[in-house]
């Protein structure tokens, strides 16, 4: 582009001929660093078009970007005189879009003017997310309640589940707004999943509480999506399914709805053993031991060679003091028939089953396993480990979700770093002559 733009620069000044102009735009479009000349020459071309509606607004949509308040409010002025009547609905879908993007809402009234047109009718994705991004929150409630998604006409037509992706990572309540109502009649396509799993993620960092979500879900539901389709690892169970969400939860950082919702799992099936291990020891680590120790201990008891709670059982007994690693029911001892079982399976020990282990060996006086365990799990990850490790995170959310809706560095940190991040720390304590942690039943220590 860099190479044709400078051929065409000497012949787009010197001839009366629009069609170099018009190869130099689009040679430039694809320079970055040449957007404004860019968006010059096709301001220059637009004024030599005859007057109409799509002129006008693609003249305030090139204007958005220019430091020019004066000339951008008058092609907004133009705009808001049009009749909305005569346009065509894709234009009106346009003219909603480039209004919203408009600094400080100035482009309110023209988005207002476009909900009051639609009235309670279908309504497009991008002319919902204007109303939900521009519009006062119980103003664009209102008029979104009182409307219905419009499906795709073409192909080329925005999925509701892609734009309210997008939407998530820069007005997480909006895009809210618009997955609900893109939820709130049966899927058009064969796709009955994935809308379903993205709006409940952005339902989730947008701060829903766990029975709000689940009336969703069954709204969803009743009219034609399929959480099996949007959580296929719960297959046909129900709980298992809730178990799944609860997972999606965590990873999005609300761990306590997670275990609301896991609690409502273990209330409808209290002899579940996974469902039993995994609130449990979600319990645990939310520092409720109390509640954690009857459902990890059913779970044993339902289950007693099940990896996963013999693990939970370990950890249990660790915060309980429980170290003589003569004793079979110690952590030490329960966390290493939890590693036995997983090895004899084919499965390598996560980090956060290893740490358990090091911490436990400590605690239990076997200083050199624990050291050990430490510093392997504190070795420095490669960059090119490291990046293949968060594009395979970021390739499971836009699967799943449909955009990156958090930061997958934070993903990575939950399922794998932190553990690497508690190791080096408990080696730097070590090495300043400190207690690595304290040691639960004992107080603080440093020699075992």
């Amino acid at each position: 582009p860099r190479a044709i733009a400078i051929e065409l620069r000497p012949m787009a000044a010197s001839t009366i001929s629009g069609h170099p102009r018009r190869r130099l735009e689009l040679a430039l479009s694809e320079i970055p660093e040449s957007a404004a000349e860019a968006r010059r020459i096709t301001l220059q071309r637009l004024d030599g078009r005859p007057d109409g509606p799509a002129r006008d607004i693609q003249r305030l949509a090139l204007l958005l970007d220019v430091d020019d308040a004066t000339s951008r409010n008058e092609a907004l002025s133009t705009v808001e005189g049009l009749d909305l009547s005569i346009l065509t609905p894709r234009l009106r879908r346009r003219l909603a879009s480039v209004a919203a993007a408009m600094p400080d809402r100035g482009g309110a009234g023209v988005v207002a003017r476009i909900a009051g047109e639609v009235g309670a009718g279908p309504i497009d994705v991008d002319t919902a997310i204007a109303l939900a991004t521009t519009l006062d929150r119980d103003d664009a409630v209102e008029r979104l309640a009182a409307a219905s998604p419009a499906p795709a006409w073409t192909r080329l037509d925005p999925a509701w589940r892609d734009r309210a992706a997008q939407l998530a990572a820069r007005d997480v309540a909006a895009a809210d707004l618009v997955a609900s109502l893109g939820l709130s009649v049966a899927p058009a396509t064969s796709d009955t999943g994935g809308l379903l799993r993205t709006a409940t993620a952005i339902a989730v960092l947008a701060g829903i509480d766990a029975e709000t979500l689940l009336a969703r879900i069954d709204r969803a539901s009743a009219i034609g999506w399929d959480p099996t389709v949007a959580w296929p690892d719960g297959g046909e169970d129900d709980l298992r399914r809730l178990a799944a969400i609860a997972s999606d939860a965590t990873m999005l950082g609300r761990e306590a709805l997670a275990i609301a919702l896991m609690e409502r799992a273990v209330d409808a099936r209290p002899d579940d053993p996974v469902l039993l291990n995994n609130l449990g020891y979600a319990l645990l680590e939310a520092g409720r031991s109390a509640e954690a120790a009857p459902l990890i201990e059913r779970s044993r008891d339902l289950d007693p060679d099940s990896a996963s709670t013999l693990d939970s059982m370990g950890w249990l007994r660790f915060q309980q003091g429980r170290h003589d690693p003569a004793d079979p029911e110690s952590a030490v001892s329960l966390i290493r028939r939890s590693i036995s079982i997983r090895i004899g399976e084919g499965r390598t020990p996560s980090g956060e089953v290893l740490l358990h282990l090091a911490d436990a060996s400590w605690a239990a006086g076997d200083r050199a396993v624990a050291e050990d365990i430490w510093r392997r799990l504190a070795a420095p990850v490669s960059d090119a480990d490291r990046r293949r490790r968060l594009a395979g995170i970021r390739e499971y959310q836009l699967e799943v979700w449909g955009a990156e809706m958090v930061p997958s560095e934070a993903i990575d940190r939950l399922l794998e770093g932190r553990w690497s991040d508690l190791a080096a720390a408990r080696l730097e304590a070590i090495r300043r002559g400190r207690p690595p942690f304290e040691v639960p039943g004992t107080g603080p220590r440093l020699d075992a």
